[in-house]
């Protein structure tokens, strides 16, 4: 099923010779509720300048009372899909972190909240850490990664999924050339599932196009997020 809402942002190629690619450190524990706090775990082995990303859920309309504004986090998109809300923050990393905590305005209808944080190494260590953001809301069983033409060379791909439910996989993530870095359940209010996958651009061309594809099968449909962006090496 084709997704809703295309935003796509792009920087410019970063200068310099060959970097090291950002890659995947951990992910914390994902934090659940159907109040209106969540405290996501912080990510094992956190270390300086590592870009720290949190994508959050609630099974309610956020479209009016908005996501919340947390102090050093900044976000990057929130979106509404019929009673479905999702979102996507980052922050880099100082010398010293700890778990943060994500306060809803109010949790429209006490349905499931929750969120994960996971932490990359080895990005840019200054301004903005990715390129060629973008994201989309379906129902579907099959969620689908973002189409995306790199514009940094040396970055890593990386698609996150917010879904509804904790539906089991018919067909398990990856899909062929991805990697899969993380995948979290929640039984908080009507359940919830958050994961993401990664894909190596050093194996494309910059102005190649890596086509959107399913990153598995759920045994149903559900409302999902999907977030795409490359993070840019340091």
């Amino acid at each position: 099923m084709r997704l809703l809402g295309l935003t796509r942002f792009k920087a410019k190629e970063i200068a310099g010779g060959a970097a090291t690619a950002p890659s995947f450190r951990s992910a914390g524990t994902v934090a659940g509720t159907t109040g209106n706090t969540i405290t996501p775990g912080l990510p094992a082995g956190t270390a300086e300048d590592d870009i720290l990303i949190c994508t959050i859920l609630t099974g309610g309309n956020q479209s009016t009372t908005g996501w919340p504004t947390v102090s050093g986090w900044i976000l990057i998109n929130g979106y509404t899909y019929s009673v479905f809300s999702t979102a996507i923050y980052w922050r880099r990393a100082g010398s010293s972190e700890s778990a943060t905590e994500f306060d809803l305005v109010t949790n429209d209808g006490g349905n499931q909240y929750g969120g994960v944080v996971t932490a990359w190494k080895d990005c840019v260590s200054s301004g903005t850490p990715y390129t060629d953001y973008s994201y989309g809301v379906a129902s579907d069983s099959n969620p689908d990664t973002r189409a995306t033409t790199p514009t940094t060379d040396g970055g890593i791909l990386i698609n996150f999924f917010t879904v509804e439910d904790d539906s089991s996989w018919s067909v398990s993530p990856p899909p062929g050339g991805w990697s899969l870095n993380d995948d979290q359940t929640h039984t908080a209010g009507a359940d919830l599932r958050i994961f993401n996958i990664s894909y190596d651009t050093d194996t494309e061309d910059n102005s190649t196009q890596i086509d959107s594809v399913s990153a598995g099968t759920l045994s149903s449909n559900e409302n999902y997020g999907s977030f795409g962006l490359v993070l840019v090496p340091n």
